[in-house]
């Protein structure tokens, strides 16, 4: 299995740790063929998508209940290698 680099890790500061526990167990919790039915159905605030995006990912976009700014994304189409998608994105 080929991983995608994500060199980019957020901490977030969150008014309510308690609501925001119960609130990552209730909506992140899913398979991930399913995130946005699931997330929906949790009550989540969706900013956007699932949307499938040039570099080859299934992304959605949520909104946290203090306000912070979601992405969850996993590889689109998982025959492409990293290099087929780099060669498609720059022609």
């Amino acid at each position: 299995m080929e991983a995608y680099p994500m060199p980019m890790f957020a901490k977030l500061t969150v008014q309510d740790v308690k609501k925001s526990i119960q609130w990552c167990k209730n909506v992140l919790q899913f398979a991930a063929d399913d995130v946005d039915v699931y997330v929906k159905n949790a009550g989540a605030d969706i900013i956007e998508g699932p949307v499938i995006r040039p570099w080859n990912a299934r992304e959605l976009v949520l909104k946290d209940p203090d306000g912070y700014v979601l992405t969850l994304s996993m590889r689109a189409d998982h025959e492409k290698t990293f290099h087929d998608v780099i060669d498609e994105v720059t022609g």
